[in-house]
């Protein structure tokens, strides 16, 4: 060979391939944001080998953002089987039709779980409805997330007596005028026609501006 080395006989070696061992994916971060230019709000998953999926939603509010992250802590942390905040209002198995050993894309309806104007949050946990071997299987075949669906972008910027809050349409960007703002500390405005809104501030230390609301 290159090296000077001297070639032995030719080996016959056999390889025994199998089917790909089943897996789910999708988002993985706390907050997702459906595509406000879908038809239907739907959540994107990736499967391979799964014919179905068990989709579980619950009906949330901004108010329940801390539940939400305590009951994903305690998870994190104490492997526990705790519920999440909220109601429930999807409880379903759906099909994903896959076929043998091909990545297969998925998307959740989420129609039946928000309102009549398919806005709303919601926290998602998908899963399929086999057995698992243990606790950390579980968990990696397992996706959760708090979903926002939502036609209304939010940017904000302040300081400690006063919020600068920026509304726009997701679809293109443009401002969007008389949306009302409010923020957890009581205050509240209406966007001018540049989607600008000003708020005053008037929280304190053990009140402080932590959430931002527009609708």
């Amino acid at each position: 060979d290159i090296f000077c080395q001297t070639l032995g006989q030719d080996e016959t070696v056999r390889f025994k391939v199998g089917t790909a061992r089943p897996y789910l994916s999708g988002p993985t971060d706390m907050l997702t944001t459906l595509d406000p230019s879908a038809a239907e709000p739907q959540l994107t998953v990736y499967t391979m080998n799964e014919d179905k999926l068990v989709v579980k939603a619950y009906a949330v509010t901004p108010e329940d953002w801390p539940a939400y992250v305590q009951y994903r802590r305690d998870l994190d942390q104490y492997e526990s089987k705790a519920t999440p905040p909220g109601q429930l209002v999807l409880d379903e198995t759906i099909s994903t039709n896959s076929q043998e050993d091909v990545l297969t894309e998925t998307a959740v309806l989420l129609s039946k779980a928000l309102g009549e104007d398919n806005t709303g949050h919601l926290i998602v946990i998908i899963q399929p409805p086999r057995r698992f071997s243990d606790f950390w299987e579980q968990r990696r075949q397992t996706v959760q997330t708090w979903v926002q669906a939502t036609q209304i972008g939010l940017d904000a910027i302040g300081d400690p007596t006063r919020l600068i809050a920026w509304t726009t349409d997701l679809k293109d960007g443009s401002p969007l005028a008389g949306t009302a703002v409010t923020a957890n500390t009581g205050g509240s405005a209406q966007t001018d026609p540049q989607g600008l809104a000003s708020l005053p501030l008037p929280g304190s230390a053990s009140n402080p501006a932590t959430k931002l609301t527009a609708g």
